[in-house]
């Protein structure tokens, strides 16, 4: 969607406006669906997980409020838009002080890194479990093994994370969307046959503990982000259509909830409590490798694959200025785009060596990143676009619940201190 925001970057922000639809043709429907899809990403195979942490009936509850701040949030930016005419969130972001403005730069690039760290991951999980299903591997991969993996992984993509311009390349964001659907869709199929034929062995409660369910609340959010195509779709609204406006979000967070929601409670209910962050591969190990699975992971491989590089140009855009000054992505000389790219990878690398659980990776992108980019900096915009006080502080004051206690429980649950 995890990972459309990259397509309202500043640094490419030309090739927005040669392949976006002109202003002013979206319905309510065209924008509500350009929302929901900008919130659709590879959370979904961790989304029956964070529903384990808080339990059916408080999973649920606390996503609903979730989804609620989203809205709220969503509706903040749509009615800054409105105000500075402003098509993009880092536009949006210019109207704020510099402070505000690097802590912005600062998340978004804690976001890039960790989000492709998430897919590395993914990718490894999928390459380890099909390895495991067909019988080439009859045991766990070792810390190093796994280690050596994910650097094959990395290596793969770089040369797909040197392209300078990603122009032509909007069908594969496509063929993206519908590729996450369909392996949604596989999913709950099957983990519905498995709920029938199989109960868990350690069922579904409806609730656990404060501890999992603060950190749960996270990777809810993290499902939920599609905050940096907010400004660019409400820019691309008819004037009948903006006048709705609180319509295409809440249609979009709606949509949102029933699919990730409806995934989540029955990969919750077919594993139970030994719900795993990757419900993909936990089906294809639990399953065998049927055709349906062996489709849902081809899907999945494929779309880590045909993304990384969505994500790896804004990170680049990002670190070119800071290695060769004066330079951008598009004009900096060979030698200097391969080694950021290099490093750009080296960092995700790093990152997935530290933190090679992928419900890890996904409670700190949610704390560190998605809390402040969605909840807190919207928030501040708002202040700065004189809405009410009182919205602006009660998002902002959300967002920094969210940020410093998800950080609490996460960092707590690492060091034994709290018990998840």
């Amino acid at each position: 969607k995890y990972i459309c925001f990259v397509h309202v970057m500043k640094q490419y922000a030309p090739l927005l406006r040669e392949n976006a639809v002109p202003a002013g043709h979206l319905s309510v429907a065209g924008g509500a669906a350009a929302l929901f899809v900008s919130m659709v990403g590879t959370g979904v195979v961790a989304f029956p997980y964070a529903i384990s942490l808080a339990g059916l009936g408080v999973g649920l509850v606390t996503f609903l409020l979730v989804a609620i701040m989203t809205h709220a949030s969503f509706m903040a930016l749509f009615n800054a838009t409105k105000v500075t005419n402003c098509s993009s969130y880092d536009e949006l972001i210019s109207v704020l002080p510099q402070s505000w403005s690097k802590l912005s730069t600062l998340a978004l690039a804690a976001l890039l890194i960790l989000a492709t760290t998430a897919y590395v991951i993914i990718a490894a999980d999928t390459m380890s479990s099909v390895a495991q299903v067909s019988g080439l591997l009859t045991r766990r991969l070792t810390e190093v093994e796994h280690a050596v993996l994910l650097t094959s992984i990395a290596a793969a993509v770089f040369p797909l994370c040197t392209a300078r311009s990603l122009s032509g390349l909007s069908s594969l964001t496509a063929f993206c969307n519908v590729a996450l659907f369909v392996i949604a869709g596989i999913v709950s199929v099957r983990c519905a046959a498995i709920v029938q034929s199989c109960p868990p062995a350690q069922p579904a409660v409806h609730a656990t503990n404060p501890v999992s369910t603060v950190m749960c609340v996270p990777i809810l959010g993290t499902a939920l982000f599609g905050h940096m195509n907010a400004p660019r779709i409400y820019s691309e609204l008819t004037p009948v259509a903006r006048k709705y406006a609180q319509v295409v979000s809440g249609v979009a967070c709606l949509l949102a909830f029933l699919v990730y929601g409806g995934l989540g409670v029955v990969g919750y209910m077919a594993f139970g409590g030994l719900t795993s962050p990757d419900i993909v591969a936990q089906v294809a190990e639990f399953d065998g490798e049927g055709y349906s699975i062996a489709l849902a992971q081809a899907l999945l491989a494929a779309f880590v694959l045909l993304k990384t590089p969505f994500l790896a140009h804004p990170l680049r855009s990002l670190l070119t200025p800071l290695v060769s000054p004066g330079d951008k992505i598009d004009t900096a000389p060979p030698a200097v785009n391969l080694a950021v790219a290099a490093g750009s990878l080296l960092l995700v690398l790093i990152c997935a060596l530290v933190l090679p659980n992928l419900d890890e990776v996904l409670e700190i992108l949610g704390a560190v990143c998605c809390a402040p980019l969605a909840y807190i900096i919207p928030a501040r915009v708002a202040w700065a676009c004189g809405m009410p006080r009182c919205q602006c502080f009660v998002m902002g004051l959300a967002g920094v619940l969210v940020c410093s206690l998800s950080l609490t429980a996460v960092v707590g649950s690492w060091t034994g201190l709290l018990v998840k």
